[in-house]
C-alpha cells in the first residue's frame, strides 16, 4: 500500500515515486516501484540495444507503398 508520508532520499526514489502514480492511475492493479542501482554500464547497454533495434527497423522494415 502506499503511503504518501513516504521519505524520498534521492533522484531515483523520486522518480520512481512518479512512475508508481503514473501506474496507479493507469492499471487497476496495485504495482510498487522501486529505484535500483545498476550503474552507468547497465545505461550504457540499454542505449546500445536501443539504437540496434531502431537501425534494424530502419534498415529491414518493407518499404512503404505510395
Amino acid at each position: 500500500m502506499w503511503c504518501s508520508a513516504v521519505r524520498w532520499d534521492g533522484p531515483g526514489d523520486v522518480l520512481a515515486g512518479r512512475v508508481e502514480q503514473r501506474l496507479r492511475r493507469m492499471s487497476p492493479l496495485a504495482t510498487e516501484v522501486r529505484a535500483g542501482v545498476l550503474g552507468g554500464g547497465a545505461v550504457l547497454r540499454g542505449a546500445l540495444l536501443t539504437a540496434r533495434d531502431r537501425a534494424q527497423d530502419e534498415l529491414f522494415a518493407p518499404p512503404d507503398r505510395p
